[in-house]
């Protein structure tokens, strides 16, 4: 994201807290389930989740996770930052993300065939204000075929990254904005 995060006065590229990699600032809060994400179908089907929640099931010909403004931290990325939208699924339908900035437009598109092992799927865009129907991750094909997902991630970066860290405000212990914690405009975690 062109920032560094420093731990004690030295660069580091990772940060954990509790055993969680925080740094790579994943920007959805509530990442390691499905549970708080909105629903969307065009035909009805609801998500099916695993027992933990830490997976969903899309059973749509045409609908999947919605991510609005309420499930991302309070860094939110500025107008014209390149961001990368990603998640772990397999099945045998095909995966669809994009971004909706607003109720008239999408921006971009990325389609994946999957396969049956799980792998991390990416899409690149450049993020504008508004988001009124956020990004989406959706089942696109003509049949209901299944696809699960998990570990959704939204990053500002250009540069794919595999691992999949919660969200700070998910793991940090106290105030995350106090600078004796979390400096968000610094990268800095100390």
């Amino acid at each position: 994201n062109g920032k560094v995060c420093v731990v004690d006065g030295v660069a580091v590229d990772k940060v954990f807290s509790n055993g969680e990699q925080v740094y790579d600032r994943n920007l959805l809060l509530h990442s390691a389930t499905w549970e708080k994400f909105g629903w969307w179908s065009q035909d009805g089907a609801k998500p099916v989740y695993n027992a933990d929640k830490t997976e969903v099931t899309v059973t749509s010909t045409h609908g999947g996770p919605l991510l609005a403004k309420n499930d991302m931290s309070s860094v939110i990325p500025n107008d014209g930052d390149n961001v990368i939208l990603s998640v772990e699924a397999k099945g045998t339908g095909t995966l669809t993300m994009n971004f909706r900035p607003n109720a008239n437009d999408w921006i971009g598109e990325q389609r994946y065939t999957l396969t049956n092992n799980f792998k991390r799927y990416y899409f690149r865009f450049k993020w504008e204000s508004g988001g009124t129907n956020g990004a989406i991750w959706y089942s696109s094909d003509s049949v209901a075929k299944p696809i699960t997902m998990r570990k959704p991630k939204l990053v500002v970066s250009s540069v794919l990254n595999a691992d999949w860290s919660p969200a700070p405000e998910d793991v940090l212990k106290g105030d995350i904005t106090a600078p004796n914690n979390l400096v968000i405009s610094q990268s800095y975690i100390k």
